[in-house]
């Protein structure tokens, strides 16, 4: 089973030696909890209260706030997830700006 890091400095300090001055500008916020073999697009925005499980791939631009990710799920790119549980092996996104999303939701 794997263990989490908390991000802090650390993770502030490998960023910016990695990532070139353009993409610079992943935000993390608040108490963060990020699997070591997730992977985060650097124009991802992350925080408050988020936990990322491991194999997670969190797509370019989206915003994550409140929510948990669980093991092996895709947020792809421009996706919006809050006060959210994304279970095992789901994908979140793909459609494209502007493109109507089809709700289960009846007021919809």
């Amino acid at each position: 089973m794997g263990r989490s890091i908390s991000v802090g400095e650390r993770w502030e300090a490998q960023r910016r030696k990695l990532l070139p001055p353009s993409l610079i500008e992943l935000i993390i916020t608040g108490d963060v909890y990020i699997h070591p073999s997730a992977k985060l697009h650097p124009t991802a925005k992350i925080g408050p209260n988020v936990s990322i499980f491991a194999n997670a791939r969190i797509g370019a631009g989206s915003r994550l706030i409140s929510c948990i990710v669980l093991d092996e799920v895709e947020i792809k790119d421009n996706a919006v997830v809050i006060n959210a549980i994304v279970g095992w092996k789901s994908s979140i996104g793909g459609k494209k700006l502007g493109q109507r999303i089809r709700s289960i939701y009846p007021f919809q």
